[in-house]
């Protein structure tokens, strides 16, 4: 019964965005697109950024800048909210206030590579880790990670826990998945 229901969702999303999926000029577009991004240097002139394609573009020249901001600064990171004083140096052209559109870039720019990786394990590995091996096992299902699941998917393209009303929302996940772990001998090995 639930493998009718996904798989019936799943052909709805498929349908909803079959015209772009498979509209040749689209791909063209978005493909010329990285390719100025990667050739301008992140923010020349050449990088026309209009209504039709703001966010993806916006999104590409903050990743790639904020990718060298991290290897500028490997080891210790720049400091939680200190990307955005710094975005200017990493040729970031708007001047609003920001974040990395990404929470795995976010954490690992704003501390580096050992911490970083603490905080994306103990925010989203666990979570992917427990879903990916208990997938077909419906006792050992936790709703908790299953939600944590969907914002790590959600996180690719959103610094979702650098809000403070998301953070408090993802701790409190966290911790219910534990609990619920343990109330549910459902610890993960």
């Amino acid at each position: 019964m639930q493998i009718v229901l996904y798989f019936s969702l799943f052909i709805i999303v498929i349908l909803t965005f079959t015209d772009s999926i498979l509209d040749v000029t689209y791909w063209l577009d978005f493909s010329r697109s990285i390719t100025n991004i990667y050739n301008s240097g992140y923010g020349s002139e050449n990088i026309k950024i209009d209504e039709t394609n703001s966010s993806m573009l916006t999104r590409f020249t903050i990743w790639f800048a904020s990718i060298r901001m991290f290897f500028d600064n490997f080891v210790f990171g720049v400091g939680f909210g200190q990307w955005n004083f710094l975005k200017t140096d990493y040729s970031i052209p708007f001047n609003v206030l920001l974040d990395p559109h990404n929470d795995y870039i976010f954490y690992f720019v704003s501390y580096g590579f050992i911490s970083g990786f603490l905080f994306v394990h103990m925010t989203y590995l666990r979570a992917i880790i427990y879903v990916i091996r208990t997938r077909r096992c419906i006792q050992a299902i936790n709703p908790y990670y299953y939600a944590l699941f969907g914002l790590s998917i959600s996180s690719l393209t959103n610094a979702n826990t650098s809000k403070h009303q998301v953070a408090v929302i993802v701790s409190s996940l966290i911790m219910m998945a534990s609990f619920y772990s343990k109330e549910n001998n459902m610890e993960m090995k």
